[in-house]
């Protein structure tokens, strides 16, 4: 398939999804038909040789073995998920540089895939589709034919764009609540909150957002559970739904987009540079003014 072919079929794929979206007579199983049979975006690990995968079919070597194809992943909601993309520029949004990339068929793919592995088509655009391992499963067993089944489960929680808000003022009690837990640590950077609102959802949801300096994944699950036990016992809000998203410090996270333009309910302290550090010395020191303190003259003086 040439280029301009490939490119032809990534944007009939991503005119389907949106179709879908709108809920179009039809066009949500004609997303999942076209989907399953359509070759998508996946990036790869640099300096892996990922290339010998490119002009063939992948084995069928059993689930669980992306390593073993150089298969770049992602942590989602606590689980392994690979992202793939409908359009080249796509993917290139995502990484935000030049990445290397495999376009594979989608029922290839769904084989090397573990039991709890997701798939994540079109992270970070306005329009994406998650497919759970339960979908993919359908996939393995069914290919196309499955595109009925799939098609009926997402009416029930029909595809669409997350409508995304600021919620520092619409979960103002929980913020309190989730500040005092995120300012004891300080290997996070920020802290967002931000109401999602999911398909066709009639309520929203809270889904905290947190960013890491350096974290050991033992901490970081001790810091997930401790928000979701605060949330727990947290009255109203919604706040028994919450989401949290703990890798927005991985250039790769699928969800850094939905905290792009959000003001941060926590943010760690500066700390003090080396100037302000020997400028603090020398005010104990002496308990006066220090030259780094002079002011600067005004006119007449």
């Amino acid at each position: 398939m040439s280029d301009q072919e490939s490119d032809l079929e990534g944007q009939e794929l991503t005119r389907l999804l949106e179709d879908a979206a709108n809920d179009q007579p039809g066009a949500t199983e004609a997303f999942f038909q076209a989907f399953i049979r359509s070759r998508v975006y996946a990036p790869v690990r640099p300096g892996t040789n990922a290339e010998q995968w490119s002009g063939a079919e992948l084995p069928s070597v059993g689930e669980g073995r992306l390593e073993d194809f150089g298969f770049l992943t992602v942590d989602y909601q606590g689980s392994e998920c690979l992202p793939v993309f409908t359009e080249r520029e796509f993917l290139l949004h995502w990484a935000e540089r030049e990445i290397p990339f495999l376009r594979k068929e989608v029922r290839s793919l769904v084989w090397i895939l573990g039991e709890d592995t997701w798939l994540y088509l079109n992270p970070n655009q306005e329009l994406g589709k998650e497919f759970t391992p339960w979908e993919l499963e359908l996939i393995r067993q069914g290919g196309e034919d499955a595109s009925g089944e799939l098609a009926a489960a997402a009416h029930e929680q029909p595809l669409g764009e997350v409508e995304v808000r600021p919620g520092n003022d619409v979960f103002p009690n929980l913020r309190r609540s989730l500040y005092s837990v995120v300012e004891l640590h300080p290997e996070i950077e920020e802290a967002f909150l931000v109401a999602v609102k999911e398909g066709g959802a009639e309520a929203e949801r809270p889904m905290v957002g947190i960013r890491f300096s350096k974290v050991h994944a033992q901490k970081r699950d001790y810091l997930r559970q401790e928000m979701e036990e605060t949330a727990k016992s947290h009255k109203g809000e919604g706040a028994e739904y919450l989401f949290i998203v703990d890798d927005l410090h991985e250039g790769e996270s699928p969800h850094r987009a939905f905290f792009a333009d959000v003001t941060p309910f926590y943010l760690r302290p500066r700390e003090p540079s080396r100037l302000e550090k020997a400028k603090d010395k020398l005010k104990q020191a002496f308990g006066k003014k220090t030259k780094l303190d002079a002011e600067t003259p005004t006119d007449g003086e």
